[in-house]
This record gives structure tokens, sequence and C-alpha cells, in this order.
């Protein structure tokens, strides 16, 4: 079993959204004029989550959804939660 997180971030300002973003998924830097690139990671890279759609994270277990739960009520972004039967082979 596995918990879907829902989200909506309608209403939410662009700059508020990208934060979020960077937050959950994590992004590539460059310094240098783009001669050094490092990989910053996200929440999703730390907990057993994965996306499963454009607003919706998969997570395996209750500490790794309250652990998303956390930083989507930080945002200020709905969501819903849902059980859900997914394989284990989507999560690492």
């Amino acid at each position: 079993m596995a918990d879907l997180v829902v989200y909506d971030m309608k209403g939410l300002k662009q700059v508020k959204k990208v934060l979020f973003g960077r937050a959950m998924f994590g992004y590539l830097d460059s310094s240098s004029g783009g001669k050094y690139k490092y990989d910053r990671k996200g929440l999703i890279d730390e907990v057993s989550c994965f996306r499963f759609s454009e607003n919706v994270i998969a997570c395996k277990g209750s500490r790794d959804t309250k652990a998303v739960v956390d930083l989507l009520r930080e945002f200020k972004i709905g969501y819903e939660k849902y059980r859900a039967s997914i394989s284990n082979s989507k999560f690492v």
C-alpha cells in the first residue's frame, strides 16, 4: 500500500511555485557562467516517494508521507491524501 498526495497550487504566486518545486524535486545549479554544474537534491530524493503524475506524489511509508505533507503545509499548498496499491518496484 502507498499514500497518494494530490496537491493544488492554484492561486499561488509563480515565485512560491518555483521555490516549492526546488524544495520538493531539486534543481540543477550552475556557477561561473555555466562552467560548473551542481545537482541540488530535493525532499523527494531523501524519502521513499516518487512523482506519480504532475500534481501527485506517491509515498511508501507514513513517515515519508508526513515529510511531504509538512513541506506542502510550509508553502500553504492545499492537498488531499489517498491510499492506493502500487507495485513495490516503483519505490527505490
